[in-house]
């Protein structure tokens, strides 16, 4: 009897030696590092103070707040949005809505990509709501933007030679920025549109001498300062087109035009060019592009595109 009880005392000795014994609670409330591990696993799900269900306008702020610092993402409208949240723990993201019902879905993630359960919100868009009964106004001018940055995908030597990027925006077909090599774009259009068509003009077809891409990425972006350089798979970046090769008459050189049928709430374009006309034997990464045009109705936002309906409320402008 009296090695079997000593048996138990060194049996529970050890185990308290060895710290397997879990950390006291008070009162079944955790330990402060048990609710740190918890709080380190997923971030709490977003607050929304938005209420609106239906929307005569492309595109919608989603207001709330959530856990400083993160990121909230938005998915389940027309391309999927992100925005970061303040320090004051609020913020306001400007959601691209498709035609009809969409089905948001809400989250916070954190830089180690760590996502909260999802909030689900519904809106629908109606063009009809927002429709103006009176004689329509003369359409606004095409916004012209500003090309505020320009990457070489293929040779980190190469650069604009010839004729300057500024030709690009300035609505003659006749000048032309020549690349040494296949670049990247990025086009400003200084405020927020409703675009219905995007025109590219290069400056050679495949009819005569001259380099044109016959492969290349048209990409839009909703945020005021989106992620550059980018590709198709770039957050913040939305494809319009891929081109591989002539289709649809569209990678032939020449003009290639893109009809979009929802207008896509942008500031941004860009473009990236992936392959030219040229045989890859050549050595050649050349193109010349005369003219990349913008066809937006409506500014969404105010600012540098000039004026014209001020369209829905927005982060910038409130409700």
């Amino acid at each position: 009897m009296r090695s079997s009880i000593l048996a138990f005392v060194l049996v529970s000795a050890a185990a308290v030696a060895c710290g397997d014994l879990p950390e006291p609670t008070v009162n079944g409330t955790a330990t402060p590092s048990d609710q740190q591990q918890t709080k380190s696993l997923k971030p709490e799900p977003p607050d929304l103070s938005t209420r609106t269900t239906m929307s005569g306008y492309s595109s919608l702020p989603i207001r709330g707040s959530a856990e400083k610092d993160a990121t909230i993402i938005v998915e389940g409208g027309a391309a999927p949005t992100a925005a970061d949240v303040q320090g004051t723990g609020n913020f306001c993201v400007d959601v691209a809505l498709k035609e009809g019902r969409n089905d948001l879905k809400i989250f916070v993630q954190r830089l180690d990509d760590s996502r909260s359960d999802m909030v689900t919100y519904r809106v629908t868009y109606d063009p009809s709501i927002g429709e103006d009964e009176e004689d329509p106004e003369e359409p606004l001018p095409p916004p012209t933007g500003q090309v505020r940055d320009v990457a070489v995908r293929k040779s980190v030597g190469a650069s604009v030679a010839g004729s300057g990027v500024s030709y690009i925006t300035d609505a003659d077909d006749g000048t032309y920025a020549n690349f040494s090599s296949y670049p990247a774009l990025y086009i400003d259009l200084g405020s927020t549109y409703a675009i219905q068509k995007i025109e590219i003009v290069w400056a050679a077809n495949a009819t005569t001498d001259g380099t044109f891409a016959d492969e290349y990425d048209l990409l839009t972006s909703l945020q005021a300062s989106p992620t550059r350089p980018m590709d198709a798979s770039t957050s913040g970046w939305s494809v319009v087109a891929s081109v591989v090769g002539a289709s649809g008459g569209n990678g032939d050189g020449g003009l290639d035009t893109f009809e979009v049928g929802t207008p896509i709430s942008a500031r941004w374009v860009g473009l990236t060019v992936n392959s030219n006309d040229t045989p890859w034997y050549s050595w050649d990464w050349s193109v010349n592009i005369a003219s990349i045009r913008v066809f937006a109705p409506e500014i969404i936002t105010g600012g540098g595109g000039g004026t014209g309906n001020i369209g829905p409320p927005t982060c910038e402008n409130g409700d």
